[in-house]
């Protein structure tokens, strides 16, 4: 019987992989997976040496060598399925990409991922493979498709950075952005945003005025400016101090 435990310790993690991992977004919860790994390297660990009578040490031993089998059977099914499994394996890009988005960290080391990338689809053309599960799109067709209103498609695991917590912008949830969004709708209809043209040009001309009476001075940091400005549209709405900001911007130069 414990013969079989080794085979049995592989085709669990064969499972784990093809019936749990691969389905859904389990990348979410990584410390939960980590957790029930140790509590069932715990418990088997346990359960040998008192139902066994082994030595604690051998009986360590023992699970160690299940875990290492365990794992090594979940990330051979994790790479086989990548490699030659995968749907996305039919878009063209790195070979690297699909075992793993290092492959797309490595590239961007030096913080000229933007440059690399232009060059893949420069090389591969509108769809290019950048990971396991990912792609990166440049046909202009696509944003209808993507991001229409009558869109299939949902949005990133990225927006789920900052759960539990969530806006209109960054819910994956529908029903949830759909009840939010016909709160503010009417604040985008064409008639509201030509109101804020309105409002926004008056600034937008100070504000002109202001920096052409810089001119010709050298900024310590042009970019700073940002800082200092309000932005016009929550200005308009807010206080009237923000007309005075505008009026009284001062930049910081050599001269």
């Amino acid at each position: 019987m414990a013969s079989l435990f080794p085979f049995a310790a592989v085709v669990a993690g064969v499972g784990s992989h093809l019936f749990f991992f691969k389905t859904g977004e389990r990348h979410l919860n990584p410390l939960r997976y980590v957790q029930a790994f140790l509590l069932a390297f715990t418990v088997l660990a346990v359960a040998q040496w008192h139902y066994s009578g082994i030595p604690v040490r051998v009986a360590l031993a023992a699970t160690t060598k299940l875990a290492g089998l365990y794992l090594a059977g979940l990330y051979s099914s994790l790479i086989v399925y990548r490699l030659f499994f995968n749907p996305l394996n039919k878009f063209p890009g790195p070979y690297t990409a699909r075992l793993s988005k290092f492959d797309h960290a490595f590239r961007n080391a030096k913080l000229n991922g933007h440059h690399q990338l232009h060059e893949m689809h420069r090389k591969h053309g509108r769809f290019v493979r950048i990971g396991p599960n990912d792609l990166s799109v440049t046909d202009p067709d696509a944003v209808q498709v993507i991001l229409g209103p009558q869109s299939r498609c949902t949005k990133a695991q990225w927006y789920s950075q900052e759960s539990p917590l969530s806006s209109m912008h960054t819910t994956r949830d529908r029903a949830l952005h759909d009840r939010r969004r016909r709160v503010w709708s009417p604040a985008f209809s064409d008639k509201a945003l030509r109101g804020y043209e309105n409002r926004i040009q008056k600034y937008n001309v100070l504000l002109i005025k202001q920096i052409e009476a810089f001119s010709g001075m050298s900024f310590h940091n042009p970019f700073s400016i940002v800082h200092d400005i309000p932005h016009p549209l929550t200005c308009s709405r807010a206080t009237p101090q923000c007309f005075k900001m505008v009026q009284s911007l001062q930049l910081r130069c050599d001269g």
